[in-house]
């Protein structure tokens, strides 16, 4: 928001404490701070709730190096963000800035819960960005456990600490959903979790799948766990997937990465090739190991035969070369690129008013969408494979926003693995929430959701799961938001 906006379609205007943003579709008011703080957006002669898209860092630059301001709507984009920036604390800026996402919702949070709320945000990043999500500003009082235990994590000072782990650059709505289920259901991967000191997506990743985290060294998943945001975790696991399919297909011994250089070489199959088997260098050769060929053994096919042997002299007369050249290698016959059969979709399509999610249920069709979308999904043909080993699944979100989204099976239910724009572009908060929420009610009702049948390499399907949810607690949605699963206590 007012980062890359256009002057020209946008224009805004202050009065007193509140500032209104003017565009075609619709008028919005917004006050960023003090007891009244709240954003609304004019439609149909109403004003309704409204979630702005905040960056703190794209308005703070934008409000300290305004650039060219000979322009009228330059000095009034300016001097939108100037009031914003001036009107929250700096304390608050900071503490907000480092998230990736929900800058808004955060800084609400910071507003009506104050110094805990500020504290919270310091001491344990991802359990203060559920809150701030759920508007659960008037529950931070309560001990760290049951806060967790009100999002769907198990009431101890375990999951507490597992919580505390993750880093603030990677806490977003995806990944706390797949730490959710693997702490609530999968006992394999919440002991590696235990003993990391960081939980990025890579680690958790390795930790939930077994067969990855068979054939990565518990050291290497540790250095994995380290890595910084700037790096691409999806590139990184499905390098580690090749490598563990490659010596697979090759029948090689069992794959052990114990670095992550490892990760990297490409020769790293051939390294752990068995050597072959050399004859002893005192082996005495044979005199006669076999009895040189004939001329009818040389004779190549298609060729006339050689002429019959009448007396001694025919012995020594040298072979005609037409008679002993190799034949001529046959051209190998050209693999049609057919086009590969996809499973069905394990979720069904989700149409309701303003939302529209259908399944991408072919190889022609993904193909269509990574061309509309200018994505890598339907051109890079390792997609396409996991599609029909049953480890991936394709759908397209037509309202409110054109977004391709990748599923998997993942131990007890169906995670959302990546979410893209066009030009992979990242999603709205809005809609990633609409997702994320959507495969998690979808592996809540096992009865919706039918998974076609995997192939043997496929992972097994999604079993029902189990919430830990305290009694006498019932669901909370904030105004304008769709429900991460949060519970809030009466009263």
């Amino acid at each position: 928001m007012l980062g890359n906006e256009s002057i020209l379609a946008v224009d805004y205007r202050i009065d007193g404490d509140t500032l209104y943003r003017y565009h075609s579709r619709a008028v919005e008011r917004i006050v960023p701070w003090g007891p009244d703080a709240d954003a609304r957006r004019m439609t149909a002669g109403v004003w309704e709730p409204l979630i702005p898209e905040v960056d703190v860092s794209s308005l703070e630059e934008n409000a300290w190096h305004p650039g060219p301001t000979r322009w009228p709507g330059w000095r009034r984009r300016v001097a939108a963000c100037s009031f914003l920036v001036e009107h929250w604390p700096e304390e608050a800026r900071n503490g907000v800035r480092s998230f990736p996402s929900a800058h808004w919702q955060l800084l609400q949070f910071v507003n009506a819960g104050g110094a805990p709320a500020l504290e919270l945000l310091h001491s344990n990043p991802a359990l203060g960005y559920l809150a701030a999500l759920a508007g659960a500003a008037g529950q931070i009082r309560l001990r760290r456990r049951s806060l967790a235990a009100l999002f769907g994590f198990p009431e101890t000072e375990h999951a507490v600490r597992l919580l505390r782990k993750v880093p603030t650059a990677w806490v977003s709505c995806e990944f706390l959903a797949q730490l959710r289920t693997a702490m609530t259901c999968e006992r394999d991967a919440e002991a590696v979790l235990t003993h990391l000191a960081r939980i990025n997506p890579i680690a958790l990743e390795l930790a939930r799948d077994p067969e990855l985290r068979a054939s990565v060294a518990p050291d290497c998943i540790t250095r994995l766990s380290r890595l910084p945001s700037s790096v691409s975790h999806s590139d990184l696991i499905a390098r580690i997937r090749d490598l563990r399919e490659n010596a697979h297909g090759q029948a090689l011994p069992h794959l052990r990465i114990r670095a992550i250089a490892d990760i990297d070489r490409q020769v790293f199959a051939a390294r752990v090739r068995a050597p072959r088997a050399r004859p002893h260098p005192t082996q005495p050769a044979e005199p006669f190991a076999f009895p040189a060929p004939s001329l009818h053994n040389l004779a190549v096919p298609g060729t006339p035969p050689p002429p019959p042997i009448r007396t001694f002299a025919d012995l020594d007369r040298p072979v005609c070369a037409a008679q002993v050249r190799v034949p001529p290698a046959q051209p190998r016959p050209k693999l049609r690129s057919g086009s590969l059969a996809f499973p069905s979709p394990p979720i069904p399509d989700l149409a309701a008013q303003g939302v529209q999610i259908l399944a991408i249920r072919s190889q022609p069709d993904l193909v269509v969408e990574s061309n509309v979308m200018h994505h890598c999904a339907g051109r890079d043909r390792s997609y396409a494979r996991r599609v029909v080993a049953g480890n991936l699944y394709f759908y397209r979100m037509l309202e409110p926003e054109r977004l391709t989204i990748a599923i998997r099976a993942a131990g007890c239910g169906w995670v959302v693995e990546e979410i893209r724009g066009f030009c992979n572009r990242q999603p709205s908060d809005h809609c990633r929430f609409l997702i994320v929420n959507w495969t998690w009610q979808a592996s809540e009702s096992p009865g919706e959701t039918t998974p076609a049948e995997p192939a043997p390499v496929a992972r097994p399907l999604p079993a029902v799961l189990q919430h830990v949810i305290p009694p006498r607690r019932r669901p909370f949605t904030p105004a304008n938001q769709l429900p991460f699963d949060f519970i809030a206590a009466d009263g």
